[in-house]
């Protein structure tokens, strides 16, 4: 149900054994938790190589690789990958593909409560 309410309304309260623990629009309740965009891009070239040219561009919290995929987090997907397609451009990398995920209301359930919800 966290999709309707991201989907349907203004402004959201997150409650937790009948209180309300968290109540605003959604980019609110997602920036009160400190959650990140994640994006993950398929490469042609070594990690190592990408990850260090990526590292020190601004909006990137972290960056981690596994089999020809980076994911990396970041503070704003929109600002960011603009950045990171300059930067591959110029390292002779080409991207293969990329997949944005922005937090979500049940991100920011599990961060505030420590747990899932409830069906």
């Amino acid at each position: 149900y966290m999709e309707e309410a991201q989907e349907l309304s203004d402004r959201i309260a997150i409650m937790d054994n009948g209180k309300i623990i968290a109540l605003g629009t959604h980019d609110e309740l997602v920036k009160m938790v400190g959650e990140f965009d994640r994006i993950d891009l398929r490469i042609n070239a070594e990690s190592a190589r990408v990850m260090k040219a990526w590292k020190g561009t601004k909006g990137v919290e972290k960056i981690t690789a596994e089999d020809g995929e980076i994911t990396l987090l970041v503070d704003d997907s929109n600002t960011v990958l603009p950045r990171l397609f300059e930067s591959a451009a110029k390292a002779d990398v080409r991207i293969g593909s990329v997949q944005i995920e922005e937090p979500n209301l049940e991100a920011v359930f599990l961060h505030l409560t420590g747990r899932a919800l409830r069906d």
